[in-house]
């Protein structure tokens, strides 16, 4: 039998289904966290339109993410894969789905909390309400890869599970936790990896496991070896270059990409622009962005 190996990835804010006006979480207005809690769970619960999660995200860090699965199993791993959604709680990839738009990310507007507390408590609310799955419950080998503000929010899911799991090992997240093995971002992995930094935890995640020579050696000593080796070998300073833009030139390239992207964030419309090779100070992007969203 094939040694089973736990995947949790984190949601994207790229869907393949429109999210409707309700299911945006703007549209629960201010409030209780609680009373707006209640009034999503029944629109999710309620939404006639759903998809398998695996189908619902798309973009390049999501293919990155269904990737990881893939490679395990190349490797002789049976692969279960988590989602970790602000509007879906903690799901399998084989779950049903709707289109909907929220996040942890502060200061967007389909944020579910304006604080980091009001993010938790939606979390905890939302995996209570709908049943989902719990991470402290997570036994045996797993591969965790989650941003800054989404492991901000599942922390004390995160310490729970280091304290009952030592087969854990976690790709960027917030901060170290006693039980758990992280593996922070490393920027200066990219230009061996490939891709764009909105993609970089899951494409080292990809290299771990790559290294693993079987199942049997996945976290052995042998194995950390080979990937400090590998990562000496690889690691390549990052030097920008950025080309300035005027404000007229980041009004038309913010056009021309909501064109492509209509649901397209203000926080990775910045990081694709920087990716791309421009330069906008953040301030300056935000105030652009939002106006033209007036």
């Amino acid at each position: 039998m094939a040694p089973r190996l736990t995947i949790v990835v984190a949601c994207t804010d790229r869907k393949t289904l429109v999210p409707s006006r309700e299911l945006q979480a703007r549209s629960l207005g201010r409030g209780r966290v609680a009373k707006r809690l209640e009034r999503w769970v029944d629109r999710v619960q309620t939404s006639p339109t759903r998809t398998d999660l695996g189908s619902l995200y798309k973009g390049e860090a999501w293919q990155s993410s269904l990737k990881l699965a893939a490679v395990a199993k190349v490797k002789g791993f049976s692969v279960e894969t988590l989602v970790v959604s602000a509007g879906l709680g903690l799901r399998r990839l084989s779950d049903q789905g709707p289109g909907y738009s929220a996040t942890f990310t502060p200061g967007q507007p389909d944020s579910v909390g304006v604080t980091l507390e009001d993010s938790v408590a939606w979390w905890t609310g939302l995996n209570e309400r709908l049943s989902t799955r719990r991470l402290p419950e997570i036994r045996g080998v797993a591969v965790l890869v989650l941003s800054d503000v989404y492991a901000r929010v599942v922390n004390k899911d995160l310490t729970a599970l280091g304290t009952r799991n030592s087969d854990v090992v976690l790709f960027g997240g917030w901060r170290d936790a006693p039980g758990l093995n992280r593996i922070p971002a490393d920027a200066t992995l990219r230009t061996a990896l490939g891709g764009t930094l909105s993609s970089l935890n899951q494409k080292m995640a990809g290299q771990w496991l790559q290294l693993v020579g079987t199942p049997a050696t996945l976290g052995s000593t042998r194995h950390w070896r080979r990937w400090r080796n590998w990562i000496e070998s690889s690691r390549v300073p990052e030097v920008y270059s950025r080309r300035p833009l005027t404000d007229k030139q980041v009004e038309a390239w913010v056009q021309r990409t909501r064109n492509r992207d209509p649901g397209l964030s203000k926080t990775r419309a910045l990081r694709v622009l920087r990716d791309e090779g421009f330069a906008c100070e953040q301030k300056r992007f935000a105030a652009i962005f939002n106006r033209l969203e007036d």
